[in-house]
């Protein structure tokens, strides 16, 4: 009897063993479905800016920065690409010319006198605006304004040296017809936008280039860089009023003018099931590129949006790449990004996959898309892209031309300045709920689906999709398949 009682005072206890051992596992896994709670982010103050326009139109904006040695400038002008559709590449080419020669002096004097003031210029073009880079030391204020002076209401556009640029760039733009991604992105522009709308072509194009002259480059320039057409950004420890007297005094020579109104027809979301083929017999690893327009009304999607891109594509521990590379080891790269341009923009997906994976590599990007709309995003994956993209925050501010680039987006992007400088803030309030409907109403529709290699090597198996669109790399269609003649 007595062993009875023992035995069962074993089992008992036993069992109480469990029920206390699986109560604890339990509350961990609860434990473990939740984020942990993040330390407090240390917030970053941002310089506050002050705005001024000179009597000839010219917008400034200044923010003060201490004991910061270096100043830095931003001139943004609205000569982009899209101003120059008759000739694709005038934009770009006037753009480049501006530091290569004024009246009063030549293309190295001017980069002597950089040199001096301890400076850096660069100049690029964009769809939307040309912008020219110049940081010099404070020391040397009067000067380097002086240069500036020279480059933007003196150019000369000198025969010798439009010469010299038209070569370069000639060259970079046979080298972009071997370049798959460049080919992509191209071709991905002249679907989603209609032939009459400037975005339909925003990049430069080799048979242009040959029409451009000299009187074309000047016109496009008296046309477009106006100082009414123009917004100046300075950071820098200056005193504002002294930095307005100095800058009236060397810009306000520069002439405004009537600015040429552009028509932006609308743009119709894509969603045909179509493939558009560019054949490149070179490209060795076939490039894929998804991506759709969307109508940026709210500037307070930008936040949640950004979050979506992190969860989809952002980084090499997201979807995207953990899926196509990690998982299936069918793509070399994955990514996504968005694309703005003022009240439109684009979300775009790319890969390098292996040339017999393009058929998966493309049902499995257009399967995360659907994943991103049919079901809600776990807790713990939304907290870690929005903490990745708060912390990553000063890093990017911290790189050369990193807080001037951030003012820049804002400025294309319209967000006000009070919005903008709540970057963080913004970023975590966006909940589980709003990230899924921003995912419902800007990826809803079929995308436009890019694919650039040879024809020859990969094309066979797509042809199970409805329509395949095959051009070759200067944007011509050779010919249409469809399925049902096939």
């Amino acid at each position: 009897m007595k062993k009875k009682k023992s035995i069962r005072k074993s089992i008992l206890f036993f069992i109480f063993l469990i029920l206390i051992f699986s109560s604890q596992s339990f509350s961990q896994e609860d434990f473990r479905k939740l984020p942990p709670n993040p330390e407090p982010f240390k917030e970053i103050n941002l310089p506050l800016g002050k705005n001024y326009k000179l009597a000839n139109g010219l917008n400034i904006s200044f923010y003060y920065m201490k004991n910061t040695p270096m100043v830095m400038v931003c001139l943004i002008v609205s000569a982009g690409e899209i101003y120059s559709q008759d000739l694709p590449g005038l934009a770009t080419i006037t753009a480049r010319l501006l530091d290569n020669g004024t009246l009063r002096v030549s293309s190295e004097r001017i980069k002597e006198e950089i040199e001096f003031v301890g400076g850096k210029l660069s100049i690029k073009t964009e769809p939307n605006y040309s912008i020219i880079y110049f940081s010099f030391l404070g020391d040397y204020i009067n000067k380097a304004f002086d240069i500036l002076n020279k480059i933007i209401v003196e150019p000369s556009f000198s025969q010798k040296e439009i010469v010299k640029e038209m070569r370069e760039l000639f060259f970079e733009l046979r080298r972009r017809k071997s370049d798959a991604n460049f080919l992509g992105k191209e071709k991905l522009f002249e679907t989603l936008f209609p032939e009459n709308h400037p975005y339909h072509r925003p990049f430069p194009k080799i048979d242009s280039l040959r029409k451009i002259n000299r009187k074309h480059i000047r016109k496009f320039y008296e046309t477009y860089y106006l100082p009414n057409n123009s917004h100046l950004i300075i950071i820098g420890d200056l005193n504002f009023r002294e930095l307005i007297r100095r800058i009236s005094h060397y810009l306000n020579i520069w002439k405004s003018g009537k600015i040429p109104k552009i028509s932006f027809p609308p743009v119709k979301v894509h969603k045909k099931k179509v493939i558009y083929f560019v054949d490149s017999p070179t490209v060795e690893r076939p490039y894929i590129c998804l991506g759709n327009t969307f109508y940026f009304k709210n500037k307070m999607d930008y936040f949640p949006l950004i979050v979506l891109n992190q969860i989809l594509g952002g980084t090499t521990t997201s979807r995207l790449f953990m899926n196509l590379r990690e998982t299936k080891e069918i793509a070399f790269s994955a990514r996504s990004y968005l694309d703005f341009f003022g009240n439109s923009g684009l979300y775009i997906i790319e890969a390098e996959v292996r040339q017999d994976a393009v058929k998966e590599s493309i049902v499995g990007c257009l399967s995360e898309l659907k994943r991103l709309r049919s079901s809600g995003i776990p807790l713990l994956e939304l907290e870690q892209a929005k903490y990745y993209l708060i912390g990553n925050f000063p890093v990017q501010l911290n790189k050369e031309n990193g807080l001037i680039n951030h003012l820049i987006k804002g400025f294309m992007m319209s967000i006000d300045e009070k919005t903008w400088n709540k970057y963080q803030h913004n970023i975590m309030s966006v909940d589980q709920e709003r990230v899924l409907s921003i995912a419902r109403k800007y990826f809803a529709s079929y995308p436009a689906i890019i694919v650039v290699g040879n024809r020859k090597k990969i094309l066979k198996p797509l042809l199970d999709f409805e329509v395949i669109e095959v051009y070759d790399t200067d944007g011509n269609l050779k010919y249409k398949i469809e399925k049902e003649m096939r």
